[in-house]
């Protein structure tokens, strides 16, 4: 009886091309061909670890599912079905799929600094694209930046909530900025509205309502000004470039001849880099409006 378990020979059909490659790996110890036959575990694991190879090399390649499933002999739906349910496949595809784009990325801006003006303008407009959909979704602010553009906490947020019907995305703890500057203002005018009692005097409850209209004018002016969207833009970039900088270098050499879970591991460890790098900015832009205020 052949002690050649089943996980061991899908990782010589993920490792070799040929089954003569992977018996030639074994030695005459093993008669692959032979076991293979004789044993349907042992054929069933040959077969998936042959079919992540070709996955993965299709993958990387940049072919479309529909031109995978055509090569690998399965109709499109099935390959899409596969996908969708099969988390290892799904892994070797996207991984395949993340490190080419990575790899093309980092030759991008290695052939950028070397001044090529094609790779540079490739660059830019990558960056921006990505910046723009990033900066600019000012219908599903997250509750901790609503705190921050109203200036208040999460209680006061959840006391408007509650009490005075302040509008929130349904089933959703974001909010729609537009929106809520509506009812900011109607708010505010309602509360200015009502005063602080008879026997204040005309004057000094005009004075306050108008300092309160014009601090929400001015606040809303800030957010949809065009200057203060290209600076913040502008500083985001500035964040994300020095982080950029050091990507071919650095993580070059830090993939090189790591399996699929370190360079998984490395890769997520750079998204955090470049999500500290984009707060980074946000704070930096933030800082200077308040300075400039």
């Amino acid at each position: 009886m052949s002690n050649l378990t089943a996980p061991r020979v899908r990782k010589l059909g993920y490792d070799f091309a040929t089954m003569v490659a992977a018996a030639a790996h074994l030695g005459r110890r093993y008669d692959l061909a032979r076991l293979l036959t004789a044993h349907a575990d042992l054929a069933a694991a040959w077969s998936r670890g042959q079919f992540l190879r070709n996955l993965q090399g299709l993958a990387a390649t940049g072919t479309t599912v529909a031109e995978t499933a055509n090569r690998l002999g399965l109709p499109v739906e099935e390959l899409q079905s596969r996908l969708a349910t099969d988390l290892e496949l799904a892994n070797v595809w996207n991984q395949a799929r993340l490190t080419t784009a990575v790899e093309i990325k980092a030759s991008w801006l290695a052939k950028a600094k070397e001044g090529n003006a094609r790779a540079m303008a490739q660059v830019e407009i990558s960056l921006a694209n990505e910046i723009a959909r990033a900066a600019m979704d000012i219908h599903t602010v997250p509750e901790d930046q609503m705190c921050e553009i109203t200036t208040v906490t999460r209680q006061t947020l959840n006391r408007w909530l509650r009490e005075e019907a302040m509008p929130r995305n349904a089933g959703e703890t974001t909010y729609d900025l537009p929106a809520v500057w509506i009812w900011h203002e109607a708010f505010t005018r309602k509360r200015c509205g009502a005063g602080t009692g008879p026997s204040e005097p005309d004057r000094l409850r005009d004075v306050k309502a108008e300092r309160l209209e014009l601090e929400l004018a001015a606040r809303k002016g800030e957010l949809i000004s065009l200057d203060s969207v290209k600076e913040g833009l502008l500083a985001r970039e500035r964040a994300l470039l020095a982080v950029l900088e050091h990507v071919p270098e650095q993580y070059g050499h830090i993939l090189a001849g790591k399996t699929h879970q370190e360079i998984q591991r490395t890769l997520e460890q750079l998204a955090k880099d470049l999500m500290v790098a984009w707060c980074r900015g946000i704070k930096e832009q933030m800082t200077s409006d308040q300075e400039k205020v």
